[in-house]
Parts: C-alpha cells; sequence; structure tokens
C-alpha cells in the first residue's frame, strides 16, 4: 500500500488490487484492537480468578486451623494439665463468628468461586468464536487480496503484450516509411 502511495501522475491507480489490499490492512487492524480487547478481559478475569482463589484459599486455611482446634479441644477433659480458664472466656464477643456466618461465608465464596469459573468459561468461549471468526475473515482478505493482485496481473500482462504487438507493428511501420523514404530519395 505504501508502495502505491508514492506513485504519482498516471501511475497512481486506484484497482482492484489497492481496494482489497485496504480491506485486508482494515480488518488486520480490526482485528488488532479486537485481540487487544480480548487480551484485557483475559487479564482482568484472570485477576479476578486469583483474588477468588486467595479468598478461597483463606477460608480453607482458617477452616483448617479451626477443625484442628476443634479435634485437640475434643480431646480435653478435666483431667488434663494443659487448660487455662480465664474469666469471660465463654462470652462470645461481637467480632466473633457464629456457625450461620461462618457457613455464610463459606456459601458466598463457593458463589462468587463458580460464578468466577463460568465467566472464564464464557469467556473462553468467546475469545476461541473470536478466534475461529477473525482467522476466517483474515483468510477470506487474503483471499480476495490475492484474487485482485492476479487480476491486476493478469491485466498487466495482457497490456504488455497489446503494447508490444503495437511497438512491434509501429517499429515495422517505421521501418517501412523509413525504406519508402530512402527509395524515394533513390528515385
Amino acid at each position: 500500500i505504501n508502495c502505491r502511495n508514492r506513485r504519482y501522475g498516471v501511475d497512481k491507480v486506484e484497482d482492484e488490487a489497492e481496494i482489497t489490499l485496504l480491506k485486508e490492512f482494515d480488518i488486520n487492524c480490526k482485528a488488532e484492537q479486537l485481540w487487544k480487547k480480548g487480551l484485557e478481559s483475559v487479564t482482568a478475569q484472570i485477576e479476578r480468578n486469583r483474588n477468588t482463589l486467595e479468598q478461597l484459599d483463606i477460608d480453607w486455611s482458617n477452616k483448617l486451623e479451626s477443625d484442628e482446634y476443634d479435634t485437640m479441644n475434643a480431646k480435653l477433659d478435666n483431667g488434663n494439665t494443659n487448660k487455662q480458664f480465664y474469666a469471660g472466656a465463654a462470652i462470645p464477643l461481637p467480632i466473633m463468628s457464629t456457625s450461620e456466618s461462618w457457613a455464610q461465608y463459606s456459601h458466598d465464596n463457593i458463589v462468587r468461586a463458580e460464578h468466577e469459573r463460568m465467566a472464564s468459561e464464557q469467556l473462553r468461549t468467546l475469545i476461541d468464536n473470536m478466534f475461529d471468526d477473525n482467522a476466517r475473515d483474515m483468510h477470506q482478505a487474503s483471499e480476495m487480496t490475492q484474487m485482485g493482485l492476479q487480476n491486476n496481473i493478469s491485466r498487466l500482462e495482457d497490456s504488455k503484450t497489446k503494447m508490444k504487438d503495437n511497438l512491434q507493428r509501429t517499429c515495422k511501420e517505421i521501418a517501412a516509411m523509413e525504406k519508402a523514404l530512402r527509395d524515394l530519395k533513390d528515385a
């Protein structure tokens, strides 16, 4: 396209080849912009997945630690020596979680994780479809450009052949006229 744009005068033409080249360039630019947006979406989804995984890991870690404490406390009885009594330790504080709040927190984490998993699947499907559509569009544009260039080459070869024939005919006519002039001078 740049080579064609540098032409001037009668050599600067807008033909089928140039039109198809411009269309192919436009399709490639649009595909590039679409892939940039797709990459941004994928990056954002990966970040959301990481955040969700971190929340699930924290929840699992808390539950594991709590299970270890519960297991250790279940083994305690009145005869154990490693227990300590503190005044007011049995009074629930407002910041302490209850089994209901714990279950709700876990449920919310699971729902969020499932939502992000489904969003990831949908994004993967969208990216796959984008890839297929872009590949098809770019292939079609490439074929159209190839046909346009091939048609242009054929047209130029036909023109070249006609110009050669015309040149030979003109040269023969000039040679015939020169011969006629020499014959006239000799006569």
